[in-house]
């Protein structure tokens, strides 16, 4: 896991990259990594919906979407 400094550069490399875009598909290279707070898969709770947001919270990177 990176450390905190590092995940606040990604973040801002990230940020400008995502929001606005919709996914369209996305491949889990570690399940232990993503932490899905939805009642359906990841893959049906997502594809298709926008980035409104990304942000950092201790050592994690959290992703806001529409709706």
């Amino acid at each position: 896991m990176p450390e905190a400094p590092e995940l606040h550069l990604i973040r801002e490399w990230l940020e400008p990259r995502l929001v606005g875009r919709e996914v369209v598909g996305f491949r889990v290279l570690r399940p232990l990594v993503l932490r899905n707070m939805l009642d359906s898969p990841a893959e049906e709770a997502l594809i298709g919906r926008r980035f409104e947001t990304v942000a950092r919270e201790g050592k994690l990177l959290l992703f806001g979407f529409d709706a």
